[in-house]
């Protein structure tokens, strides 16, 4: 380089004259020597390479390297370079507030008369990475550098401070490039979530997860995780589904009660104090079980549940549909990957969105599928109408008749644009006079479009067959078996029947049409493997309200229940 350790450290301090380019020359190769640390490595071991050139250049003994956490203000120590024994508190608290001293300032400081470890002074530099996202906190911390020298020049405190400066820039350069990887890896989880949804139509959530984890896996190296969904009332999670699904420690269709599984309760209500403490990292998007045994979200069961197979760590992320949190997503980090980095988490909080957005849209679709029957019965009873007034011969009741289905088609047009796939409610309704209701206004849909041929049947009790639920979802049932089952009929016509039965437990509504389907189709439907967007919506909407969806064939009949 030019100039040896010592002559340099003789040109710094001012003791010695020398060719002033050679020493340019060899402060330069430092600052290089920095500059080049691959950046595509961990944290720690940028740390180690920075440590060694300013070590090296500075005759330094030891570096520290402290960092402010963000979220809390709390600093800890990343990395350290041949410190010869943990700090003593004292040494700590000193470490402490020189640390907190420059960053805030972002000005060196050095101290003489430093006793730590047989040192006899410190330089505290400053470190900044800028945000280079949106939302993102500046990385602010501190190298601290010890010497067993009383004093340093202004001089060798510059060439220190230049130094630091670019240990910055290689940090920024790495934050850089993990951003560019997350990029890619957010670009994936979209590509694979919307090719699930597109090639599978009807997918419900727990579907989508099962489908999706597997290949997550791989790329985050997840080792264990759960998908809970969250009862309609709040007070409970459903174990939906666990990954891996042999060999795990899952149990798929568990029921926990929120305010028995505090974890759970954290996740779900948001009612917990938001920050980074000790043994919990808690915010709206995510909560981090840093330390299951000792955490005090933590159940004394699942205490021993953690210990009992290695679980290090975990992480909880809710998935809200509108403001509520309706399912969670639960990752463990087990003794292969004890913990959850920056990184991964992001990532998980990503994949959750993703799983949450394709689901809407998917039940986007779903309502689009249903707004046909509405506006098919609206269209023929405006030109039923239009019709009557244009005769002259319009009745004043025929008239009201018409015009209230219109209102109650276009009713019905509006709480499926405000509402997206409601399954449960607290309505009382008289499902016999529902069914009539939608058998009325299908069989008048049903002579506009010149189906006149068909014979209509129906059968419901005289006392009302009262249920609980929502009347948009059972309506749209209704509509989508009428259709089906009117799809079904030969061109030349057939029967159409529909009939109602219940009693204090439970009810029934019976769609049938003329004609059989093959015995394939049925097996299809009876497996769950249904084609058709119609009766995968007829059955989520029945199972959202605790109900079923069932068929049977008689001779030349196909029955749907």
């Amino acid at each position: 380089m030019g100039l040896t350790r010592a002559t340099l450290g003789d040109l710094l301090s001012g003791q010695q004259k020398c060719d002033v380019s050679s020493a340019l020359e060899t402060i330069m190769s430092a600052v290089g020597g920095v500059v080049e640390i691959n950046p595509d490595q961990s944290l720690k071991q940028i740390m180690q390479d920075a440590a060694e050139v300013i070590v090296d250049f500075l005759g330094g003994q030891a570096v520290v390297f402290r960092f402010r956490e963000s979220s809390t203000g709390r600093l800890f120590t990343l990395a350290s370079y041949r410190m010869p024994e943990d700090p003593s508190p004292a040494a700590l608290a000193l470490e402490d507030s020189v640390a907190a001293e420059v960053m805030d300032s972002g000005d060196p400081k050095f101290l003489a008369g430093v006793e730590v470890s047989g040192f006899r002074s410190m330089l505290a530099l400053p470190i900044a990475v800028k945000n280079l996202a949106e939302g993102e906190s500046a990385v602010r911390g501190a190298i601290l550098l010890y010497l067993t020298r009383p004093s340093m020049t202004k001089t060798e405190i510059l060439v220190a401070q230049a130094l630091a400066s670019k240990v910055g820039h290689v940090l920024a350069r790495r934050r850089i490039l993990e951003m560019k990887r997350l990029s890619r890896k957010k670009e994936w989880i979209v590509e694979k979530v919307f090719a699930k949804v597109s090639l599978e139509k009807g997918l419900k959530m727990k579907d989508l997860f099962r489908m999706m984890v597997e290949e997550l896996a791989d790329m985050i190296k997840i080792q264990s995780c759960s998908f809970f969904a969250v009862s309609e009332d709040g007070r409970e999670v459903v174990l939906e589904s666990g990954w891996p699904e042999s060999g795990g420690y899952h149990s798929v269709g568990g029921v926990f009660s929120l305010d028995e599984h505090s974890h759970l309760a954290a996740a779900v209500r948001q009612d917990q104090p938001i920050g980074d403490f000790p043994s919990e990292r808690i915010y709206h998007s995510y909560i981090l079980i840093k330390d299951p045994i000792q955490s005090r979200l933590t159940t004394q069961n699942l205490k021993a549940f953690a210990a009992s197979h290695g679980i290090r760590s975990i992480l909880y992320v809710p998935l809200r549909i509108g403001e509520e949190v309706r399912y969670l997503l639960v990752f463990d980090a087990l003794e292969r990957k004890p913990y959850f980095s920056g990184e991964d988490i992001e990532l998980l909080i990503f994949f959750g969105k993703e799983l949450t957005q394709a689901l809407e849209i998917e039940r986007l679709d779903d309502i689009l599928h249903d707004f046909k029957n509405p506006a098919i019965a609206l269209a023929g009873f405006a030109r039923r109408i239009k019709k009557l007034v244009d005769s002259g011969e319009a009745s004043r009741d025929k008239l009201s008749e018409y015009a209230e289905i219109v209102m109650s088609e276009a009713t019905r047009l509006q709480e499926l644009a405000m509402s997206v796939f409601p399954t449960r409610g607290g309505e009382r309704i008289d499902l016999s006079a529902l069914a009539a209701e939608r058998f009325r206004i299908n069989r008048e849909a049903l002579r506009e479009i010149g189906r006149a041929g068909v014979a209509l049947r129906e059968d419901f009790p005289p006392e009302k067959l009262v249920v609980t639920g929502s009347r948009l979802a059972l309506e749209r049932v209704l509509d989508n078996l009428l259709n089906n089952a009117a799809k079904a009929l030969s061109k030349n016509g057939g029967e159409l029947a529909i009939r109602c039965s219940g009693d204090d437990i439970m009810a029934l509504v019976e769609i049938t049409n003329s004609g059989r389907m093959s015995e394939e189709v049925l097996r299809r439907i009876l497996m769950d493997e249904i084609g058709g967007r119609g009766l995968g919506i007829v059955r989520r909407l029945a199972a959202g309200m605790g109900g079923s969806l069932s068929v049977s064939m008689g001779e030349d009949s196909t029955t749907f229940s």
